[in-house]
């Protein structure tokens, strides 16, 4: 081992003896949505959708006729995700899918009815979820919060936009579809 490569390691390893997962930022993020899915789902869970399908029928509820690329830009969910996400939906006969009058080749979303009941049944459920998420903040410093958590996510919180993207978004598993 080199004289450098040493004192590299001693002192990552100093740096490791005093590094706390409570002092990580992701580290504690990663919790933080873990506790809000937790939430999520006692609150809304026994209708049957998570997180993600919930932000892809309020997507399409918002704007009948996005494709499902657009879809992507909504929800910050990536594309391989939101095609299976998109798939259950329309196998549970919430979501219709129809050939985009510009393109054929593209296909566009709408609510069924179904979709449409279901994502007004959830609502409160929904309210209830995040008013549990917020409650350790005391109401004063919620905006605050907010705007802080929108920043980290590179989002304009108050247009409701999507995150700007730095580059091609990471691949994720389709385990929260």
């Amino acid at each position: 081992m080199s004289k450098r490569n040493g004192k590299t390691q001693a002192g990552a390893g100093r740096a490791l003896a005093e590094l706390q997962l409570a002092q990580i930022p992701g580290y504690l993020i990663r919790r933080a949505h873990q506790r809000a899915v937790e939430i999520f789902d006692e609150e809304v869970g026994a209708l049957g959708i998570t997180p993600q399908q919930f932000a892809v029928l309020r997507a399409v509820e918002a704007s009948p006729g996005l494709s499902q690329v657009e879809v992507v830009g909504a929800t910050s969910i990536d594309r391989s995700t939101t095609t299976e996400l998109i798939s259950r939906l329309v196998e549970r006969s919430l979501v219709r899918m129809s050939r985009s009058g510009d393109d054929r080749r593209s296909t566009v979303l709408y609510l069924t009815d179904a979709g449409s009941a279901l994502l007004l049944q959830a609502v409160p459920g929904v309210l209830r979820a995040q008013e549990r998420i917020m409650a350790p903040i005391p109401a004063g410093q919620r905006a605050s919060l907010l705007r802080q958590i929108a920043r980290l996510a590179q989002m304009d919180v108050g247009a409701g936009a999507a995150p700007r993207s730095r580059g091609r978004p990471p691949t994720r598993t389709g385990q929260d579809a």
